[in-house]
C-alpha cells in the first residue's frame, strides 16, 4: 500500500454527503466530538458548539426544512451555475444529495 501524508489526505478527500439509516454508536459519536474540539478555530478562539439529534421525529423535522429550503434557493431541475457565487459545482450537487436524499433515511 502507498503511503499518502496526512495533509495529501486531507487536501484531495472531499466531502461525502451519503447518509445511512443505521444509528452511530454513542461511544463514535464521543471519539468524532473529541476529534472535531482538537481542530482549529479562528484565532484560537475555540468557541465550537454541536448539536446531536439522535431522535428519528427530530431529524425527520430537519430533512423537511432542509429540503424546503433548498429546493426555494435552488428549484428542482436547476444545476449548479444556479449556485451562489462562491459555491463550486461539486458542493452544490453535494447539497442537492443531501436535499434529495436525507428525507429518504427518515424513519
Amino acid at each position: 500500500m502507498t503511503e499518502l501524508p496526512l495533509l495529501d489526505t486531507l487536501h484531495s478527500t472531499p466531502a461525502r454527503h451519503y447518509l445511512s439509516d443505521r444509528p452511530i454508536p454513542e461511544e463514535i459519536l464521543w471519539a468524532l466530538l473529541d476529534a472535531a474540539i482538537r481542530g482549529p478555530s479562528a484565532k484560537n478562539s475555540q468557541n465550537w458548539g454541536w448539536v446531536v439529534v439522535t431522535d428519528r421525529s427530530v431529524k425527520a423535522a430537519v430533512a423537511q426544512l432542509y429540503l424546503e429550503e433548498f429546493e426555494k434557493a435552488h428549484p428542482p431541475g436547476a444545476g449548479a451555475d444556479s449556485a451562489p457565487d462562491g459555491m463550486s459545482p461539486a458542493t452544490f450537487r453535494g447539497g442537492r444529495h443531501l436535499a434529495e436524499h436525507c428525507t429518504k433515511h427518515r424513519s
